[in-house]
Order: C-alpha cells, then sequence, then structure tokens
C-alpha cells in the first residue's frame, strides 16, 4: 500500500513538471520506459538491486532515454528516485504517471490483451474501437495471451468486450448446444 502511495505521489508531481502540450510525449515516453524494463527482466533486476551503484542505474537509465523529447525532465525524476532508494518501484510510478494522465481527462483504464505481440498501429486501431464502442477515451495496456488465439479482448474495471476467437467459439458452443 504504502508503494502504490509513493507511486501516485511521484506520478502527480512527475505531470506537474510537464506543459500540456509535452503531454502527449509524456505518455509515449513513460510507455516506451516501461516497455524496455519489463522485456527486459535484467533492467527491473538491477533497479531494484541494492548492491548495483546508483551510477550505473543512472547510466542504464540514461540509454533507455536517450534522445527523449523529455530527457532533462527523466534524468531529474530518475535522480530523485535515486536519491529517496525508490528506483525499485519505477514501473509502478510510470503505470501511475499514464493512469493519472487519462484521469485528468476521464479515460478508462483498460486492459487490451492479445494473442500476440502487434505492431503499434495495430493496437492504437483496437484501441481507437474500444473508445468508440464505450464512449470515452481509454489508457490501455498490452497484455499477451496467446489462448484467446486471435482478436483481443478488453477488459476493465466495468466492462469486458470479447472479440477473441476463442471467445466467439464458446459462445457458438453455447448457443448451439
Amino acid at each position: 500500500m504504502k508503494d502504490v502511495i509513493a507511486a501516485r505521489r511521484y506520478a502527480i508531481s512527475v505531470i506537474a513538471n510537464v506543459k500540456q502540450e509535452n503531454i502527449i510525449n509524456l505518455i509515449a515516453e513513460t510507455k516506451i520506459i516501461k516497455s524496455v524494463l519489463l522485456e527486459n527482466p535484467k533492467f527491473s533486476q538491477i533497479m531494484r538491486s541494492k548492491i548495483v551503484s546508483d551510477g550505473y542505474k543512472k547510466d542504464l537509465f540514461k540509454t533507455i532515454i536517450h534522445d527523449f523529447i523529455l530527457e532533462e525532465l527523466w534524468l531529474s525524476f530518475f535522480d530523485v528516485l535515486l536519491q529517496k532508494n525508490r528506483e525499485g518501484i519505477i514501473v509502478h510510478i510510470l503505470d501511475e504517471i499514464i493512469k493519472q494522465v487519462y484521469m485528468s481527462d476521464k479515460a478508462k483504464l483498460v486492459d487490451l490483451i492479445l494473442a500476440f505481440r502487434h505492431d503499434d498501429d495495430t493496437i492504437r486501431k483496437i484501441a481507437q474501437s474500444v473508445e468508440q464502442e464505450i464512449g470515452c477515451k481509454i489508457i490501455y495496456n498490452v497484455l499477451i495471451d496467446s489462448e484467446i488465439i486471435g482478436g483481443f479482448i478488453a477488459k476493465s474495471e466495468d466492462f469486458i468486450i470479447d472479440s477473441s476467437i476463442i471467445g466467439n467459439l464458446n459462445q457458438f458452443v453455447n448457443n448451439h448446444s
């Protein structure tokens, strides 16, 4: 619970330091950092490690954010995390940044479950179709579950849209048994 509260506070602080015209860049860069950390488990291990030096962690983080529009903001943010020994919750903070930005726009947090990894354009189109269906903006988290075979499932606290092949097959079986 303590980490959740801290993540929210850090996220709000980061957002407060971004001009409105850079919010889209903030979201895009947040997703990139999160993706790199999650796709490379050793990065996350290094960030949580008490043995690895802060200098090495910072150098590693710099390789992720090199050439970002908000590079200075990210470096300052990471310096604060290092000073407070909070670099281990960086993924939670990144999630909270995205959530807070979209909550301010009254968007819904949605898990988009796909059978396999798609290109960004396809994912964006799926997200747009979900937004049209529910009538509001969404912030999405992409999850991969090969058991759905194809299509997608959009899952939120208050709705589920199942456009997966396995969902359609199950519905067909249930309707014809």
